[in-house]
């Protein structure tokens, strides 16, 4: 087990009270996944994280999932093209 000094304990309490403020509740998620996907995840989310902070990474990775699973629902369920 990792023991955190008494100053990164008084981070993630300050950061657990800023969040009780605001209302904001954490979950967890999981995904099981090769090395080399997990690598590339990690890779690509950390940059966005570096970009736009945690809360709009996540917010950004969800928005453009929706957007792809909308075209591909549009893709699944467009009228099939007769071959001539």
């Amino acid at each position: 087990m990792t023991e955190y000094t008494e100053e990164e304990k008084k981070i993630f309490l300050d950061a657990t009270n800023r969040r009780k403020a605001a209302g904001i509740r954490l979950k967890r998620i999981a995904l099981m996944a090769d090395a080399s996907q997990v690598e590339g995840f990690n890779i690509l989310y950390d940059s966005w994280v570096e970009r736009w902070g945690k809360r709009r990474a996540l917010d950004e990775l969800i928005r453009i999932m929706s957007i792809v699973e909308a075209r591909l629902r549009d893709r699944d369920n467009a009228p099939k093209k007769i071959p001539r």
